[in-house]
C-alpha cells in the first residue's frame, strides 16, 4: 500500500466487516465506543453535569443538570465553552469537549464560559457522579404523566419506585 496503515485500524476494520456480515443488528464496538455505550446504559457517569451541542464551530451549553457541579456554579443554557483547562475549545467537537469535561470523581477541571454581554468567566468544577434520571412524572388533577427520557438499566426500577412528586410527599 502507498501509505503505511496502522495494524490496529486494519484489525478493527476487519472485525467491523465480519460483525456486519452476520446480520443487520450486529456490529463491532471499539473499546472507546464500548465505554460510551456502557456509560449510557448504566445511567451515570463522572463529570460536571452539562448537556452540550455544537453551533457554528462553538460548543454551547444546552442545559446544566439540576444539582450538578455546573448547575451549582451558575452555568446557564446558551453559555459558550471557550476553553477547558486553558486549551481553546473553538473548533473542537462535542465529543472532544465532553471527553475533557469527564474524568475521575473528585478531580477538577477549569472551564472558561462566555455569556453575551459579560466578561469571560473561568470556573473550577469538581467532577462527581452524575446520575441520569430516565423517568420523571407528575400529577395533574386525576391524571398521572410519566416521561421516559432515555432507556438505561435503571429505567425499570425508576418506573416501579413510587415517585415523591406522584405520591404527594
Amino acid at each position: 500500500y502507498v501509505v503505511p496503515v496502522d495494524d490496529k485500524k486494519l484489525i478493527e476494520a476487519a472485525l467491523g466487516g465480519m460483525m456486519s456480515a452476520l446480520d443487520p443488528h450486529s456490529n463491532y464496538l471499539a473499546p472507546d465506543d464500548f465505554g460510551d455505550l456502557r456509560e449510557r446504559t448504566e445511567g451515570q457517569y463522572s463529570g460536571v453535569g452539562l448537556t452540550i451541542t455544537s453551533e457554528g464551530g462553538l460548543v454551547k451549553v444546552i442545559s446544566p443538570m439540576d444539582d450538578s457541579p455546573a448547575g451549582r456554579a451558575g452555568v446557564q443554557a446558551g453559555d459558550v465553552i471557550s476553553a477547558v483547562n486553558g486549551q481553546n475549545a473553538a473548533g473542537l467537537s462535542v465529543s472532544e469537549v465532553s471527553d475533557k469535561l469527564r474524568g475521575a470523581t473528585g478531580t477538577s477541571v477549569t472551564v472558561t464560559f462566555l455569556r453575551d454581554g459579560e466578561e469571560p468567566r473561568e470556573v473550577v468544577l469538581t467532577r462527581e457522579v452524575i446520575k441520569v434520571e430516565s423517568v420523571t412524572g407528575r400529577l395533574e388533577g386525576d391524571f398521572g404523566y410519566l416521561r421516559i427520557s432515555t432507556f438505561n438499566e435503571n429505567t425499570g426500577r425508576e418506573l416501579t419506585l413510587p415517585s415523591p412528586s406522584l405520591n404527594g410527599s
